[in-house]
């Protein structure tokens, strides 16, 4: 995998406004450590730790919110080294009634992930398209 992945999570359901904030952070839009806190006092364990949670090392970067509506919330982020896949499974058992798409870019791959109440429902991974550039705007 490419040192940055690109991140597009989608999130809908009833309890949207509730999700944002516990999603922002003070420094950012979304963040990982806002939805699901992860600390140590030893920097080997606490890299270990946001893995095993997040499935990331560190947590996102570059966030916005791209679009807001009453039931549907799609944010942009970045994060290093990998794809947030387990973040995105733990978030759903939190937020059972709500779905999560998540569409991810890195160097050669693209895909999306759907998950609902902590399930993996549907996954697809395939080489980088032009429509996938466009979609990430890179």
């Amino acid at each position: 995998m490419t040192e940055i992945c690109l991140n597009k999570l989608i999130v809908s359901g009833d309890y949207i406004r509730d999700f944002c904030e516990k999603a922002r952070s003070p420094s950012q839009f979304f963040s990982m450590q806002a939805m699901l806190p992860v600390s140590s006092s030893n920097k080997y364990n606490l890299s270990s730790l946001r893995k095993s949670y997040w499935g990331c090392y560190d947590d996102c970067f570059d966030g916005s919110i791209l679009s807001k509506e009453v039931r549907c919330v799609c944010y942009e982020f970045k994060t290093k080294h990998s794809i947030p896949f387990l973040f995105v499974q733990n978030i759903s058992k939190i937020y059972p009634f709500m779905k999560f798409s998540l569409y991810y870019l890195d160097y050669i791959w693209a895909g999306k992930n759907l998950y609902f109440n902590g399930e993996l429902l549907f996954s697809d991974e395939w080489r980088i398209t032009e429509e996938d550039r466009l979609f990430f705007r890179v």
